[in-house]
């Protein structure tokens, strides 16, 4: 990271991220793209603020019908329109690349080849006055998560920069309560900030406009769908400045900051990391702090977390959820055998004593009914 971020202002002195950040693109024509596979994604960057604009899952369809398309977590589509913007803000007016910027790219399709470790997609930025920046997507076979990695080279003049996320998504989020057929809203969840002993984010579920902000160290922001979720992960041990708000028909979710200074005849390095895919437990567990909570197991989790994780490795063996699912379900009867063993053992034992117990009662109330009425 480049030095002098004592003497930096808050994040919070940044121009705002999220001004017209639902608003499509120029009419002078479509916005050039970059389309971008790997085993696992199939993306398009978007070369106006270098943006994700596209997700599909290749490997899980919408249905089980042959030849049905692949889940869709992000799209332009209304009324579905689902982004996700990263950018670059800086003060007092110095050039910055963000969301509105154009990029420009030395490809439009990339591929990850065969036995890659990662492929790397970049785009590059320009002011005309000599300060660059190269935006710079790191994806790896069989993996969700993305890494976004700035590199801005200031030739002349210090520039105080700081990074933003702005996700925007359809603003029937804000309404309803949880259905799981529909999307969910989600901000740092609350029982992530207890632990670190931050002021709590609420959930926003309201049937009107929805406003938050708030300063969160090791936070994060995601929605859901069902079974996927896309998240934006800043950089563990900083405080970033998290805000929800409404723009028209889309909700944004943002979070911007710190602010780091740039000197002159320097590089400045900055990261995010970005999920766009299924909450497989074991890569949102390396992606961001407790992510792996965006499968809500409700109050039950202390129970629930062990049982999917057994139930994770009996499908890496078998290869099949309805297999996996019969054989725990055994080795949890097999496991409680001698309980309900000797549970059962009790019931004959028992059995005389409540023959009797009912034969007794029987008499008692012959008795009772042939007894003369005074």
């Amino acid at each position: 990271m480049p030095t002098g971020e004592a003497s930096a202002p808050s994040a919070t002195a940044l121009p705002p991220a999220d001004g017209s950040a639902a608003a499509p693109a120029a009419a002078s024509g479509p916005t050039p793209r970059v389309r971008v596979i790997t085993d696992v994604l199939d993306l398009d960057i978007s070369l106006q603020g270098g943006d994700l604009v596209r997700a599909d899952l290749p490997k899980y369809p919408r249905d089980k019908k042959p030849g049905s398309p692949p889940v869709r977590l992000l799209g332009t589509q209304e009324p579905d329109f689902s982004v996700t913007r990263t950018g670059l803000r800086a003060l007092n007016g110095r050039a910055e690349p963000t969301h509105l910027a154009t990029y420009t790219s030395a490809a439009d399709e990339y591929r990850l080849a065969p036995g890659a470790e990662e492929l790397r997609v970049p785009i590059t930025w320009t002011d005309g006055q000599g300060v660059t920046v190269t935006k710079t997507y790191v994806f790896k076979p069989g993996r969700y998560d993305i890494e976004v990695v700035y590199e801005r080279r200031q030739p002349v003049g210090r520039a105080v920069v700081g990074r933003f996320v702005c996700a925007a998504r359809p603003a029937h989020l804000l309404a309803g309560a949880l259905d799981v057929r529909r999307r969910e809203l989600r901000l740092p969840r609350p029982r992530d900030l207890r632990r670190q002993q931050v002021p709590q984010a609420r959930h926003h579920r309201q049937r009107t406009r929805a406003s938050f902000a708030q300063n969160v160290t090791n936070g994060w922001i995601a929605t859901m769908q069902h079974h996927f979720v896309s998240a934006a992960v800043p950089p563990a041990g900083e405080d970033y400045h998290f805000t929800l708000g409404q723009d028209g028909d889309h909700a944004l979710l943002t979070y911007r900051g710190p602010l780091k200074a740039v000197p002159a005849g320097t590089t400045g390095r900055f990261t995010e990391t970005l999920f766009v895919g299924p909450k497989l437990q074991a890569q949102l567990e390396t992606v961001g702090p407790r992510l792996e909570l965006t499968a809500d197991y409700g109050k039950l989790t202390i129970l629930s977390q062990p049982l999917f994780w057994l139930l994770e490795k009996v499908y890496g063996f078998v290869g099949n959820w309805g297999w996996a699912i019969i054989i725990v379900t055994f080795l949890l009867k097999l496991l409680f055998y001698k309980l309900t063993e000797t549970s059962g053992a009790r019931w004959p034992r028992c059995a005389p004593s409540r023959r009797a117990s009912r034969a007794s009662r029987s008499a008692t109330r012959t008795t009772a009914s042939s007894s003369p009425s005074r």
